[in-house]
């Protein structure tokens, strides 16, 4: 069993936290829930749990403090923030701190039966890697539902912004994924590299916008998010077999 320990200052909230999860269904333990953070960053330096689920903002020491502590201190724990504050600037702290995930109060259905699963895989992905065993065999072995629900919305996500200048560290960062998981799954369901996908996308939109527009080829390629022209017009027949030029012509 993963243990877990809980943080928040309303006693409510705590009680609700602990009613919302399935624990033991997916092999967690609460082994502390604390309304002062203070006594909880003790216990969780001297219990060393597995996981640790906050709120950011808390009378004595906030969330973030906790997180940096514990990091301080050379404690690998995942921390969940779990927080009624939405503000961008939290989640970017929370990040940065080395969150495993950043959900907002009240917990959504959705968030409360996913977030586990991705946990426990997080956590066996981590153990097998102190026991020797490569990522990819973790990977094959632990996938699962809420997996790819994520990586859909991932996907969703780049369909939206495929004309943006978005790092697959910084896309998996933003989805709460590992970046070398995050290139697996790219290629388990598309076939493809990560590089390779966004291309596919860009010349897809690319060919609509050639066949049903009049606008140059070099305004083409930057609406689609290539700032290179030539290095647009390679890729683009590359993929195609043909030049935008010829693509609009018809050859």
């Amino acid at each position: 069993m993963y243990s877990v320990v809980l943080v928040d200052d309303e006693p409510w909230i705590l009680k609700g936290i602990a009613q919302t999860f399935a624990w033991s269904e997916w092999g967690f333990q609460v082994i502390g829930a604390y309304s002062r953070s203070a006594m909880a960053l003790d216990e969780i330096l001297a219990t060393r749990p597995d996981a640790v689920f906050t709120d950011i903002q808390m009378p004595g020491v906030s969330g973030i403090q906790l997180m940096e502590v514990l990091r301080q201190n050379g404690l690998d724990t995942e921390i969940v923030i779990i927080s009624g504050f939405g503000q961008f600037e939290y989640a970017q702290q929370a990040i940065r701190a080395g969150a495993f995930d950043y959900c907002l109060k009240p917990l959504s259905e959705e968030t409360s039966q996913s977030l586990l699963p991705r946990l426990k895989k997080r956590l066996d992905e981590k153990h097998a890697a102190m026991k020797g065993n490569p990522p990819e065999a973790v990977i094959s072995e632990q996938e699962d539902d809420s997996d790819s629900t994520g990586f859909g919305r991932m996907l969703l996500y780049l369909n939206e912004h495929y004309q943006e200048q978005i790092q697959l560290k910084d896309l998996s960062q933003k989805f709460f994924f590992n970046k070398n998981y995050a290139s697996a799954l790219f290629k388990k369901h598309t076939g493809m590299t990560y590089s390779e996908y966004v291309n596919s996308i860009r010349i897809n939109k690319a060919k609509e916008l050639l066949v049903k527009t009049s606008l140059p080829v070099a305004e083409v390629a930057e609406k689609v998010g290539y700032t290179d022209y030539f290095y647009f017009n390679r890729i683009f027949k590359k993929i195609t077999g043909v030049t935008p030029a010829g693509l609009r012509k018809g050859e």
